[in-house]
């Protein structure tokens, strides 16, 4: 207990540490106008500290500093930490404007990128809904995320012959694990369509566990 309670404290020093640190820094930035980007530049990095509390200091110590929305939206939004890469989106988003920032959701939205692909989707569905954002996910190399959107049009297709009709088009889409998913959604749901693409799946496929999941 002793030695957890010297851990829980050493990790809180170190915390505090750090955090005095960057207010260091910033008010060396704010006092002397000529250390400012220099300052910026040494703070930007720390968006990808492995803390939380560190690096959520550090993007609303920037935001103090003054950096543009674009500036620190971009560099938040490459870094490799979800929390942070969500917060980039978001501040570049509510600069532009959602609609505005449609092109950059689609394009986001069909990246390999878990993190960004994810949080663009959970933009643009929120903006125009999932029905009508869906388009953009059958070309995504994000593939959870193409299971996730089928799981998500499965539940409304039992109400709305449009969501349905996109499940069809992903049992066509060349994640076999998606659109394999996408026909069984529709083979519960009784679909016309349900059985071709079932068939079709199974003529394409070379795996023995794939071929049991399409039989059953």
């Amino acid at each position: 207990l002793a030695r957890l309670e010297s851990d829980v404290l050493d990790h809180s020093v170190a915390l505090n540490i750090r955090r005095q640190a960057v207010g260091g820094l910033c008010a060396l930035a704010k006092h002397h106008d000529q250390w400012w980007a220099s300052v910026v530049q040494s703070l930007l990095p720390l968006l990808n500290h492995p803390q939380q509390l560190v690096r959520q200091h550090v993007f609303e110590s920037l935001q103090t500093l003054g950096v543009t929305s674009e500036v620190l939206g971009k560099a938040a939004l490459a870094s490799s930490v979800q929390d942070m890469a969500a917060q980039g989106l978001k501040l570049l988003v509510s600069t532009s404007g959602v609609q505005q920032a449609h092109p950059l959701l689609q394009e986001l939205i069909q990246t390999s990128d878990p993190i960004l692909a994810v949080e663009a989707w959970k933009m643009l569905s929120a903006d125009v809904g999932v029905v009508n954002a869906a388009a953009f996910v059958w070309q995504s190399y994000c593939l959870p995320l193409r299971s996730m959107v089928v799981q998500q049009l499965a539940e409304r297709s039992v109400n709305d012959p449009h969501a349905a009709e996109l499940l069809v088009q992903a049992t066509t889409n060349d994640d076999r694990h998606s659109a394999i998913d996408a026909a069984q959604s529709l083979l519960r749901q009784a679909h016309p369509a349900s059985v071709a693409a079932l068939k079709q799946l199974l003529t394409h496929s070379q795996e023995a566990y794939e071929q049991s999941s399409l039989i059953a």
